[in-house]
């Protein structure tokens, strides 16, 4: 939301013309539908499959894997900052998937575990 609304102060999007024809109806329904429904579903789907964690790890690829796809199939050219956050995106989750050592850390993640498990024998 925050960077939909700083881009208005840049982009006044209610200026451009728009021109709704029924293929570009067709083509806003299939964004919807598919490219956020049905994508939703999926993912909470495949959330009851593997474990949250990995899945949470997994959805923070969908903007790299999008962007290598539209660059492999639509021909779309990347500039070097959307390489940067390509980078950066994959720096975290390299960082995230690495145990930490941090006492603070390792204390609230056992403290976490065994609250969950309490849950499932309850």
């Amino acid at each position: 939301m925050l960077t939909g609304v700083s881009v208005t102060l840049f982009s006044h999007f209610w200026n451009e013309p728009l021109d709704w024809t029924v293929y570009s109806i067709l083509a806003y329904a299939f964004i919807v539908l598919f490219g956020t429904i049905a994508a939703f579903w999926l993912f909470q789907a495949a959330a009851e499959i593997i474990p949250a964690d990995v899945a949470g790890m997994m959805e923070t690829f969908d903007p790299v894997a999008a962007t290598l796809l539209s660059m492999i199939f639509l021909g779309v050219s990347v500039n070097s900052w959307e390489c940067i956050g390509g980078a950066l995106i994959l720096g975290a989750v390299a960082f995230l998937a690495v145990p930490s050592k941090h006492p603070f850390l390792i204390h609230y993640s056992r403290k976490a575990r065994s609250k969950f498990s309490q849950t499932d024998k309850d």
